[in-house]
């Protein structure tokens, strides 16, 4: 506890003391600050996930009354039962399909390719969204360059669960166009 404050000194009740400086304290405030600012964002991501404004007696009421619930078929999941897990090799096939249909037979026009990849990307997006994944949410990626003979790497990173999420891609050859497709599944919890 303290028990005075002469100007920057600072003298306890053992009789020890500790200077501080201005600087101390612009820190100290800014720590204040930053746990105000946590404080906010806690708030705002309450209202993200409850979709409005709820009292802390509100939020309360809602948590004794979801504990009474005696139905068990809305549980929570966090990983996806086998049945309805995102499988590689079905989502490749079907890519490999739409780019068969989509590019077989063209030849490479910088002006049209924009157009090509915008049909490409939302076919594939409309067609895994029919396959029996739950709980999936998608990113699709489509990239259409001219075959020159020259090497092409494309890469990707991304931070997510191994047990859950997946993905899968195909590429396009002919003698003009070089198109890569993938598809990334992210399970949603």
């Amino acid at each position: 506890m303290l028990a005075n404050l002469h100007g920057n000194q600072v003298v306890n009740k053992d009789c020890s003391c500790f200077w501080w400086s201005e600087a101390d304290f612009v820190g100290v405030q800014c720590i204040k600050y930053c746990l105000i600012l946590l404080f906010l964002w806690w708030e705002s991501i309450l209202d993200i996930v409850y979709g409005m404004e709820f009292s802390r007696e509100e939020l309360c009421a809602q948590e004794t009354s979801a504990t009474t619930i005696t139905d068990t078929s809305e549980t929570y999941q966090i990983r996806p039962d086998l049945d309805y897990k995102f499988k590689t090799t079905m989502v490749k096939e079907m890519i490999h399909s739409v780019l068969n249909d989509e590019l077989g037979g063209k030849t490479y026009n910088k002006d049209e390719a924009e157009v090509w990849i915008k049909v490409i990307a939302n076919t594939l997006r409309g067609k895994v969204r029919e396959m029996p994944f739950k709980k999936y949410k998608y990113i699709v990626q489509v990239v259409i360059c001219e075959q020159h003979g020259a090497g092409v790497k494309i890469g990707a990173r991304c931070l997510w669960d191994a047990d859950a999420d997946n993905y899968a891609c195909d590429t396009f050859i002919n003698d003009t166009i070089v198109c890569m497709a993938v598809i990334f599944a992210v399970y949603f919890y």
